[in-house]
């Protein structure tokens, strides 16, 4: 009886299988590599930007002191006062229309964020050749108010804030909606330190959910 040379199927389909789950154990490789690859690029991004607006609060340190030397966010405390020179506006329209004129030169007058958009200052833009006439708390509004447009542009889900700060390695998406708020920075106002915390969303390697990711850096004005 003549000898069979050869494979039997059952040896292809093992040799098959093992092929197989050496190729998913690569592609799962492949796709941890990538994501850790880019959580370092994002990570990177977030330096770069808190010593970006780190070196701009020290080029302009007196705009962002108070009488006290203490450190104050313009943007944030600008909030209420940007309703307000808003509401102005509209109300300098209505007596432009009734012809007071000189009564809405007046209220001009008193609110110096009248060409600001969310905060930023239109005359502090680089026009190509120079800035145009800004004030230095105009300037920093318009800084903070920029670098967190990029935060925002740069970093999924990002936001960030600069305060004092004694335990700066706290604050996130406390109450797991999504998002950073204003409240959940973690800001306490002590200690002798300024924090530069940044906050951007990248996806868990371990679960493939959404997680919040944490750079922070501390200074001194």
């Amino acid at each position: 009886m003549k000898r069979q040379k050869g494979f039997t199927l059952i040896e292809v389909l093992i040799a098959t299988l093992v092929l197989g789950i050496g190729l998913l154990g690569m592609a799962k490789l492949q796709t941890v590599s990538l994501q850790g690859s880019e959580g370092a690029n994002l990570r990177t991004e977030a330096t770069l930007l808190s010593y970006d607006i780190t070196d701009r609060i020290r080029a302009n340190r007196s705009a962002y002191l108070d009488d006290n030397g203490d450190f104050t966010d313009p943007p944030d405390t600008a909030d209420q006062t940007d309703q307000t020179d808003q509401t102005d506006q509209t109300n300098q329209t209505d007596q432009t229309d009734q012809g007071n004129q000189n009564d809405h030169g007046n209220q001009n007058d008193q609110g110096d964020q009248g060409t600001q958009s969310n905060n930023k200052q239109t005359n502090c833009e680089w026009n190509g050749s120079k800035v145009e006439s800004c004030t230095p708390s105009e300037m920093a509004r318009h800084d903070l108010a920029k670098w967190r447009d990029i935060l925002a542009n740069e970093l999924p889900g990002g936001t960030g804030t600069v305060c004092l700060d004694s335990t700066p390695e706290d604050g996130g998406d406390s109450n797991d909606d999504g998002t950073v708020a204003t409240n959940e920075y973690g800001c306490d106002g002590n200690g002798s330190l300024y924090a530069v915390k940044i906050w951007w969303i990248e996806t868990d390697n371990r679960t493939g959910n959404p997680v919040f990711k944490r750079f922070v850096t501390t200074f001194q004005p």
